[in-house]
């Protein structure tokens, strides 16, 4: 064979190749591209554009288990989307009594809450929420009801109670957060997420939490940013209730007051963190280990 014509057989092979790949990849992908939409079987799922939602339900909702729900860098965009006051009962991903979740990739907008994973008894878990870019959300940005789970690298701006409008509640707000009733909650992990900005409500007749858990143990909070600007009000840091063995290390606060709290009968120990304007007691509780600042 002449050699000429064996090295284009062979650029033409690879690029046939790669493209075979490439369709066989992108058809593993079920695409999202409306919603409502239920997740009834596992397998990958790729959002293809931005959506739009002003439903009481929510957007997207899990009901299988080892479900990779990937946004793609697209927006997921609520009835606040644009700073609008709404009844806050919308919810963009929902992953309901459900094994082996991964949500990734992407914004989600203007939702009262943006990703709930929720249990029943026994609890599930095993989920991922990683790498999703939050923004004037008004209740909760992640609610977490389960066990093993990894929330890490996202980015929370403006936790916004004001955004609240036509209930009767206290428009506190939180970034992430998880109160189980059923039972304790193990294993999880916060890992290097980044809370800034507004977080509260004018009249705000509770408490705001930039993290807050409940009834959890042997639980890791790691590597976190939480910034609150100056208009911000009643904003607590990392609270940790009726919880065990919860493990807080190396993340930076700047205003929140107090920083880090265990109450409620909590244990657990806390080094490594650094906080700035954050009251004259900002770790209140646990056991210091190593240095805080």
């Amino acid at each position: 064979m002449h050699k000429n014509f064996r090295s284009v057989f062979a650029a033409t092979a690879f690029v046939s190749t790669m493209t075979m790949a490439g369709a066989a990849l992108a058809q593993t992908c079920t695409p999202v591209d409306f919603v409502p939409f239920t997740i009834s079987s596992p397998g990958e799922y790729c959002l293809t554009q931005d959506l739009s939602w002003t439903g009481t339900g929510p957007a997207i909702s899990v009901e299988a288990d080892n479900v990779t729900v990937d946004l793609q860098g697209y927006e997921m965009q609520g009835p606040h989307y644009g700073h609008v006051p709404a009844n806050p009962v919308s919810l963009a991903i929902l992953a309901d009594d459900v094994y082996n979740t991964t949500i990734r990739n992407g914004r989600i907008s203007g939702f009262a809450t943006g990703v709930s994973l929720r249990s029943g008894l026994p609890l599930t878990g095993g989920h991922i929420v990683e790498n999703l870019n939050f923004n004037s959300i008004a209740s909760a940005a992640i609610s977490i009801g389960t066990r093993s789970t990894i929330v890490r690298n996202n980015r929370i701006t403006r936790l916004d109670g004001n955004l609240q409008a036509n209930c009767v509640c206290t428009r506190a707000v939180h970034g992430i957060t998880g109160g189980n009733v059923w039972g304790a909650r193990t294993g999880n992990e916060i890992l290097n997420n980044s809370i800034t900005g507004y977080i509260g409500a004018n009249d705000a007749t509770g408490n705001s939490y930039a993290m807050a858990f409940g009834r959890s143990s042997s639980m890791r909070i790691s590597g976190n940013y939480i910034q609150t600007d100056a208009l911000s009000t009643k904003v607590r840091g990392i609270q940790l209730a009726f919880s065990s063995n919860v493990f807080i290390t190396n993340n930076t606060f700047d205003r929140p007051n107090p920083a880090i709290e265990y109450v409620s009968g909590s244990t657990g120990k806390y080094s490594g963190n650094f906080s700035e304007q954050s009251g004259s007691n900002p770790y209140v509780g646990g056991t210091p280990v190593g240095d805080n600042f």
